[in-house]
């Protein structure tokens, strides 16, 4: 044979060696793959089964080949095989789909499929190849991210809800309306814990697919609810989310079941509103398939729940700050912007004729009740008043509350400023006549008020506002209870403000002096007391008497500041004098109605009366009557503590307080001080004589000194020392004296 004939015999040997060679590498390739490679004829019967399909889907190749694919896979979307081998002949190609494939364990194997034809060595189609990849992680990523992106979408959407809107229902019908819209659930509700047995849960919002569900089942607060227990239930008592994935499987047949898998409820989940930290309430949402909540839905639909909670806060607290832009919290009343909201709105809509009044008070000395007894009695006295004032308003419109201590009436129907009078001071006896009971302690109030009319006293409500403050400022420092504004009170009041400047710039430079007015014995006329009287020397019109600046200082607490300076100054000449060897009377220094009531006026007389040396140091205390009437058992304990101290108590002014006999008699004080209004024009006036032998003959019953003030004339002198009065003071005997002149009447120890 010749070499070529042998040579070609080699080369054939060596090609089939090659190809067997490259068909085992391929074959190791296809079964290191981790797609499943199936091979089929054109009727369906499997040819190749790779080992990646093993791995993937648990038949050998053994148990698969020769079987039909669609019997053995159980596919879920079969291309037709007459379409396959059609496209093939063609010439034509088939796209990659999507399928499922099921394991033998009956799994089903979500696939991306890519179909290739299978051709015998002619070149004729004689089946096909599918090569199927395993996309169930990337399935199941998506569907994370689909859940995700629904959670994003209902938390962005609930946000936006709680900027836009302010009503709490329509907030919590835009968070179930956005659970089904944006969460694709298909039924949502919110339901907070009921007040009553029968309705431990009351249904607040709903959305989606209800159809009566939530009135045909009771979503009672039953640990051992019959047919299992719901969701919103457990949400609530444990305070935690509650998850049921499968309700056809997890409860037993029953109407709750029955009711949830009609409407196509196979799934639920409630999530607890709270509310600093404690349930007030649940959402609960309700999806369409079993599996469907996943715990990274559920972390965000917690926070969806608890934006939901959150907004329901905000809601409340936004309502609550209207509600106090317009409203006073301790009595109720409206507040000073409403009050002058309602003026302008009657002041635009009532016709030029008609009248109406606006109304403003003051409480008087009402920082006393809360230094005396303490800020919970004060507002009891303000509801108290509030209360009353509401009562004892005419018409509809309900008194306001504009200030600290401040109310403000619309007094409607007003025919003529007398109407109004009586109006007015019909109100203020209704509101004050009674006492005020708290705690055990009786105390009474008192106010000025200041009135303008609508139209004669302007037209809007600026005008009409400040000239009833006007008014009311001007009553203050009269004797008078109210005032109708008149057209001179503002520069009267602009005086009365000027002078408060003074006043305080006076305090702030020392302009305040002491003087003194000897007290002599009735029948010897020889000294045997003094009164220390404060004046202001004033810069711009000289010494004044306190008697035209006491009712700013009391209005102002300068009274305090004052009060203080006369006690000091008063045991500075005392001592100054005693070393002088010089013997002073007992002097008395006067104390207002607000010192009294300060809760450290006692402490701040016992350390100054302590210090220099208690009864020897030679100091009394005058009060006015009408400061003891307020509160009489507690003004008595004062009064009482006082006389401990060694300091004598006088009650100065006496016949001008209409003081009860009930009480004086146990005042512990020493000495009554007969007005001088009741000596004017003695001896003739016969009502004054009267009045007079009366307080005289009651003090001495009592056991009391009794002080004459204002002895003017001999004639009131030798009456006086008629009717066994004991001491008299004024300008018969001597004036008010300087420090310097008084020292001079001393005499030496």
């Amino acid at each position: 044979m010749p070499p070529t004939s042998v040579a070609s015999a080699g080369e054939r040997h060596d090609a089939t060696e090659n190809a067997a060679l490259s068909y085992d590498a391929l074959a190791t390739i296809v079964d290191a793959s981790g797609d499943a490679i199936i091979s089929e004829s054109l009727d369906g019967e499997i040819l190749i089964w790779s080992a990646g399909a093993e791995r993937m889907l648990g038949f050998t190749a053994a148990e698969a080949i020769g079987e039909r694919a669609d019997r053995l896979l159980r596919e879920e979307s079969i291309l037709p095989r007459a379409d396959v081998a059609t496209k093939f002949a063609s010439g034509d190609t088939i796209a990659p789909f999507e399928s499922v494939f099921h394991r033998k364990d009956g799994e089903g194997v979500p696939v991306s499929v890519t179909v290739k034809g299978l051709y015998d060595a002619s070149g004729a189609l004689v089946g096909v190849t599918r090569i199927a990849r395993d996309v169930g992680e990337r399935k199941a990523a998506q569907a994370r991210i689909g859940r995700m992106n629904r959670g994003y979408a209902i938390l962005r959407a609930i946000n936006a809800a709680i900027v836009r809107i302010r009503d709490r229902s329509e907030l919590l019908e835009e968070a179930c309306r956005v659970a089904v819209a944006q969460g694709g659930f298909r039924m949502a509700w919110v339901g907070s814990i009921g007040t009553a047995r029968e309705d431990p849960v009351v249904v607040l919002a709903h959305a989606g697919d209800e159809r009566g569900f939530l009135s045909r089942v009771r979503f009672l607060l039953d640990r051992n609810a019959p047919g299992g227990r719901n969701v919103a239930v457990a949400a609530i008592i444990d305070n935690r989310t509650a998850v049921d994935n499968d309700i056809e499987s997890n409860h037993a047949p029953g109407d709750i079941r029955d009711e949830h898998l009609a409407r196509g409820y196979r799934a639920a989940a409630a999530l607890p509103l709270r509310l600093d930290g404690k349930p007030i309430g649940a959402l609960v949402l309700y999806a369409s398939r079993p599996g469907f909540f996943t715990p990274d839905e559920i972390k965000l639909l917690e926070e969806f729940a608890a934006d939901v909670a959150l907004g329901m806060a905000f809601v409340d607290k936004s309502k609550q700050a209207e509600y106090l832009a317009y409203n006073d919290p301790l009595t109720g009343l409206p507040n000073r912007v409403r009050f002058l909201e309602r003026i302008a709105m009657h002041a635009s809509g009532t016709a030029s004729g008609a009248e109406f009044g606006v109304m403003l008070l003051d409480l008087d000395r009402f920082r006393s009740i809360n230094d005396t007894h303490g800020p919970a009695a004060g507002d009891e006295a303000l509801r108290t008043v509030a209360k009353r004032l509401r009562a004892a308003a005419p018409g509809a419109e309900p008194p306001a509350r504009i200030g600290a201590d401040a109310f403000g009436l619309l007094l409607n129907g007003l025919r003529d400023g007398a109407q109004a009078a009586q109006t007015v001071e019909r109100i203020l006896t209704q509101t004050f006549n009674a006492p005020i009971r708290f705690e055990g302690v009786t105390f009474r109030l008192s106010a000025k008020a200041g009135i303008a009319l609508h139209p004669a006293h302007g037209r809007d409500a600026g005008t009409l506002f400040r000239n009833a403050e006007a008014a009311r400022e001007i009553a203050t420092a009269s004797p008078e209870p109210f005032l109708i504004y008149a057209r001179d009170m503002h520069a009267e009041l602009s005086l009365w403000l000027a002078t408060e400047n003074r006043l305080r710039y006076g305090v702030e430079e020392k302009q305040f002096v002491v003087h003194y007015q000897p007290k002599v014995d009735a029948a010897t006329r020889t000294m045997v007391g003094a009164e220390a009287l404060l004046r202001w020397n004033d810069p711009e019109n000289g010494l004044v008497s306190t008697q035209q600046f006491v009712a700013l200082l009391e209005e102002t607490g300068l009274i305090v500041d004052t009060g203080r300076f006369v006690l000091l100054r008063v045991l500075e000449d005392i001592a100054r004098w005693r070393s002088k060897g010089l013997a002073p009377p007992r002097i008395a220094v006067n104390v207002s109605a607000v010192q009294l009531r300060r809760s450290g006026f006692f402490s701040e007389l016992s350390d100054v009366v302590g210090a220099a040396g208690g009864h020897a140091a030679g100091v009394d205390v005058e009060i006015t009557e009408s400061a003891l009437l307020s509160d009489v058992a507690d003004t008595i304990d004062k009064l009482k503590e006082i006389r401990k101290l060694g300091v004598e108590i006088a009650i100065d002014d006496f016949g001008t307080g209409y003081s009860s006999l009930n009480y004086l008699a146990r005042l512990p004080v020493s000495t009554l001080k007969i007005d001088r209004s009741f000596l004017q024009d003695l001896p003739g006036n016969a009502e004054g004589l009267t009045i007079v032998s009366s307080i005289i003959s009651l003090a001495h019953a009592l056991k009391f000194k009794v002080v004459a003030e204002g002895v003017e004339t001999e004639e009131q002198a030798r009456l006086l020392r008629g009717l066994s009065c004991d001491e008299m003071q004024g300008f018969l005997f001597h004036g008010v004296l300087t420090s310097d002149r008084f020292e001079a009447l001393l005499p030496r120890a």
